[in-house]
């Protein structure tokens, strides 16, 4: 393991501690750095840093510059939308983040169907907190069968951008 990695190690660390400047000051070095798969992977990292610090305007721009970086034939599309999705509507976007899920979806059509479950759980909430129940139990009446190991790993991978559960009365 190079100094490099060691580093990303370090800031994941303290991101799982919640030491958000501390990571944050690593994370900055490290998008600076020469190696461009280095500053992506640097940049994502410090796009979940804003998302969990509600920071999302900035998380967005971190987020849209690696799909740009990335392409759309990036294996990690269907993530990094869903991911957009989440910041784009806490921002009140609401029309914009129910097209991003739709290209979320479409990207995640061949990853896990845990990623379609977490994308469309995201959305219903989103639409529900904007005051459209009916579209949330809509959105939420799409979520296919999944393994609960899978939804439980895409959580932990995506975990800072997990919106809160919608009430019963709309979800299962």
């Amino acid at each position: 393991m190079d100094k490099t990695e060691k580093e990303i190690l370090s800031a994941i660390g303290l991101m799982e501690k919640k030491r958000w400047d501390q990571a944050t000051a690593k994370l900055e070095v490290l998008m600076a750095d020469a190696d461009p798969e280095v500053a992506d992977k640097a940049n994502n990292l410090m796009a979940d840093v804003y998302a969990a610090t509600q920071r999302n305007a900035e998380s967005e721009a971190l987020l849209r510059r690696s799909i740009e970086y990335r392409g759309a034939d990036n294996g990690n599309l269907g993530s990094q939308l869903a991911c957009l999705c989440v910041v784009v509507g806490r921002q009140g976007r609401i029309k914009e983040a129910d097209e991003t899920m739709l290209r979320a979806l479409d990207a995640a059509r061949s990853d896990l169907p845990a990623l379609t479950v977490f994308i469309l759980r995201n959305a219903a909430y989103m639409q529900w907190a904007s005051g459209n129940p009916d579209r949330a139990r809509e959105i939420y009446n799409q979520i296919p069968s999944y393994e609960k190991d899978d939804l439980e790993f895409v959580i932990e991978m995506n975990k800072y951008y997990l919106e809160p559960a919608v009430p019963k009365e709309i979800g299962r």
